[in-house]
């Protein structure tokens, strides 16, 4: 949800970043995995198992990113309300949004 406002309050396309959370969804366990954060998974239960008990439905990013939009100048306007800076919001711009070849 935090990369979400975040990408949000940088002008990242809704759908785009929906798509990010549906790829992200379909790979918790490994992500977990690589964070060494992933559960211990009893004798006989698969991966795919688990997988699915950690899913989210797509709609539950839909409706947060819709809470933000509905915000005054949206999500940015939502973290500035809530104390960001716009050399805050920036810098996120800049890390999200710069071209790999492009410094931050």
């Amino acid at each position: 949800m935090v990369s979400a406002l975040l990408l949000s309050a940088v002008g990242v396309r809704p759908d785009a970043i929906v798509a990010d959370y549906v790829r992200t969804d379909r790979n918790m366990f490994r992500v977990l995995r690589r964070l060494d954060a992933a559960p211990v998974l009893p004798p006989g239960v698969a991966e795919e198992d688990v997988q699915d008990l950690m899913s989210t439905p797509t709609e539950a990013i839909e409706s947060v990113l819709t809470t933000f939009a509905a915000h005054e100048d949206g999500a940015s306007g939502w973290l500035r309300s809530h104390g960001a800076t716009d050399e805050e919001l920036q810098r996120w711009h800049q890390k999200f949004l710069a071209s790999p070849s492009t410094p931050a």
